[in-house]
């Protein structure tokens, strides 16, 4: 009489050493932050929960989670009876966020001049490099989104979470002002005044790295129209059709 054999244990899916999958709400939510920090959803654009649902081929109970994390985190705008979208500030609300990042990157600068190291001035000019090319390129959404990178670098460099978190949140809103009142799609920085920056940086001069950053925003916030460019507001899934990543690829 032959032995019964025991049945073999189901396989899990293949796993990639040191490296842990990340949940689909998280992809979805630095998705759709992305979109508005890129300027492909555009201040105003409306957030309709079965809409991201479908983009994302997911439940609309994950889509909702999403949502409900970018409200609560200030990054959309929840109107009562008519839903979720895009903040479009005011031109008041535009320059104060730039006065809040004159002084937070200030001190930011300030702070680096004491105790950058070589790699951290690499990480910066191998950002600026990028940008250059970027610009020679004409690829504007690349140099808005490497200027700002070369700002999260900077914060991150002091090794604080909460200070590259903040830093994070104010180039975030400054790129819909762009978007909004600015004439054209422009870098908040140029490569150039980086390249300055990162030469006083390197040189140890407070004062003189300071006064670089301050004066380059100063030069941002002077290119605010006084009223808005006029745009139509784009929504999720023109935004993201070609690039949204989806639950079944995710698993």
């Amino acid at each position: 009489m032959t032995a019964s054999r025991k049945p073999r244990p189901a396989r899990s899916a293949p796993r990639t050493p040191g490296r842990r999958q990340e949940p689909i709400e998280e992809l979805i939510y630095r998705e759709i932050l992305g979109a508005i920090w890129d300027g492909r959803l555009l201040p105003g654009a409306k957030l309709v929960e079965d809409q991201v649902a479908s983009v994302f081929a997911v439940s609309r109970e994950r889509a909702r989670k999403v949502l409900h994390r970018l409200v609560h985190e200030r990054r959309l705008n929840r109107i009562a009876n008519r839903g979720v979208f895009v903040p479009k500030p005011t031109v008041a609300e535009a320059r104060e966020i730039y006065r809040a990042r004159r002084i937070l990157e200030a001190g930011i600068v300030t702070a680096l001049c004491a105790e950058i190291k070589p790699a951290g001035l690499k990480r910066l000019r191998d950002n600026i490099r990028r940008q250059k090319a970027a610009f020679a390129g004409e690829d504007h959404a690349a140099i808005v989104r490497l200027s700002g990178e070369f700002h999260f670098i900077l914060a991150d460099l002091l090794e604080s979470p909460d200070v590259s978190r903040f830093i994070r949140e104010l180039v975030g809103r400054t790129r819909l002002f762009m978007a909004l009142y600015h004439p054209i799609p422009a870098s908040d920085c140029t490569s150039s005044e980086h390249e300055a920056l990162v030469a006083a940086l390197q040189a140890r001069d407070a004062a003189r790295a300071v006064k670089i950053n301050h004066r380059h925003l100063r030069a941002v916030e002077a290119r605010l129209r006084d009223e808005p460019s006029g745009i139509g507001a784009l929504d999720l899934r023109m935004a993201l059709r070609s690039n949204a990543p989806r639950a079944g690829r995710i698993a």
